[in-house]
């Protein structure tokens, strides 16, 4: 048997009917869709450091299940709400209750109204997530070079209606757009994608701090309704929602919503979910936080030296190298 080896050189590979592209198994890859395209970390709720338990009892914000999701906004009067990691299959430990995730997915992050709450009383209440600005300054939003997004997720409510989505550059007053999408049956998963306007305007973080942020609306205040049309970049924007019928989820008791598969990328086209390994998506998650239990002799990542004047040095190995801050 012989073999022979050679150097293959094409320009492009053209599909069948003379365009100009092709797939492969049934995916057509593009400038777009490669490794990399999504700038969220941890969209499939796959990396759980921060608690080993799920929150119970909430009546406030800035709290943490899954890296990367928090919940945004200001304190509940009345109101509470607990947040979890569902797991689709088995669960794995006590950060996961049995829950829901939709086709292609292990996890999603889950809130449930313990107390009800109406908008004419408390803050708002957000499903919050961040992307570094290093990470998304090839947007070059603020100038008038500004590239569209697309943001596309998974999501499931016991309450169907419109929701509303608050994307901004998180500096006080932010630059702000507000956008909305539909629940159309009540526990069911349904993927959702919007394509946001170039953001032409606002200073926007180029660094290793928050470049953009994403609130989903779980909670309305008593704002009225916005003269800002939808989808639309504005600084210094009067305050209230798209909609009076803006889904206030927080005023229905054991009320649901599941959220996963967070994906946002460069262009106008929603592209499949980026499934990353594990390994990378920990590393991902762990270059801004990482947690270690326990000490385990000879582990390799922390050691102590001492000297006869009784100085004591602690040594640290970081799993990978962290932001500067």
């Amino acid at each position: 048997r012989s073999s022979v080896m050679a150097d293959l050189n094409v320009n492009s590979i053209g599909d069948a009917s003379g365009g100009t592209t092709t797939s492969i198994n049934g995916f057509t890859p593009t400038v777009s869709n490669m490794a990399g395209r999504n700038l969220i970390v941890n969209g499939a709720m796959n990396v759980v450091q921060r608690s080993s338990l799920s929150l119970t009892g909430l009546s406030a914000y800035n709290y943490r299940v899954a890296d990367f999701h928090r919940t945004g906004g200001g304190a509940q009067t009345v109101g509470r709400h607990g947040i979890y990691v569902t797991n689709g299959t088995t669960p794995t430990s006590g950060i996961y209750e049995a829950g829901s995730a939709p086709q292609g997915f292990t996890n999603s992050l889950k809130y449930v109204v313990e107390v009800a709450e109406g908008s004419s009383t408390g803050s708002s209440l957000f499903h919050s997530t961040f992307v570094e600005g290093s990470l998304f300054s090839n947007a070059n939003f603020g100038t008038s070079n500004a590239l569209p997004l697309t943001f596309s997720f998974y999501v499931k409510s016991s309450i169907a209606g419109r929701y509303e989505i608050h994307i901004h550059n998180n500096t006080s007053p932010p630059t702000l757009n507000r956008v909305s999408y539909t629940i159309n049956s009540a526990n069911t998963w349904e993927r959702k994608t919007i394509t946001l306007t170039p953001a032409t305007i606002g200073v926007w973080n180029a660094g290793t701090d928050c470049g953009i942020r994403l609130d989903f609306l779980l909670k309305k205040e008593n704002l009225g309704v916005t003269s800002t049309p939808e989808n639309t970049w504005a600084t210094n924007d009067p305050s209230g929602y798209l909609s009076a019928d803006t889904v206030n989820w927080m005023g229905t008791a054991g009320a649901t919503f599941y959220i996963t598969g967070m994906q946002l990328e460069l262009g106008e086209v929603a592209t499949p979910f980026e499934h990353r390994q594990y390994g990378q998506e920990l590393a991902l998650c762990q270059r801004y936080y990482f947690k270690r239990s326990g000490v385990v002799e000879g582990g390799g990542i922390s050691w102590a030296t001492a000297s006869i004047d009784t100085l004591v040095g602690v040594h640290h190995n970081f799993p990978v190298e962290m932001r500067a801050t």
